[in-house]
């Protein structure tokens, strides 16, 4: 029988599959966690302690490439937690005076998100 998530599939008949976190289990202990190979981590913020937290582990973790993920923010909404008050929030005069301010997802973000 297959597994299925969305955009997701695992089938017994492959090597490897792979899976949300919240599609395998319903609460996790880090045991759960580390008994798998490697992880791949689509951060939602620039700074979560699930990463660090992972990273203390020594367990693999594969990431996107920096400008892999700043297509996805822009293409996708990922990160969407990375911009104060996303998805709603009140402009101010003053950020437009900002270049390539970090509250944008313009040109300035590659260059904020190679801080990360």
């Amino acid at each position: 029988a297959a597994l299925r998530g969305k955009h997701i599939s695992c089938s017994t008949q492959e090597t490897s599959c792979f899976l949300r976190i919240r599609d395998l289990y319903a609460h996790y202990k880090w045991t759960d966690i580390i008994s798998h190979p490697a992880v791949i981590f689509i951060p939602y913020q620039v700074s979560t302690m699930f990463f660090f937290e992972l990273y203390r582990t020594n367990t693999p973790i594969f990431v996107p490439s920096l400008k892999l993920l700043t297509t996805w923010v822009k293409q996708h909404g990922i990160m969407w937690e990375r911009v104060y008050g996303m998805p709603a929030r009140q402009d101010h005069d003053h950020w437009d005076a900002e270049p390539d301010s970090p509250n944008s997802n313009d040109d300035g973000l590659e260059y904020w998100l190679s801080h990360c």
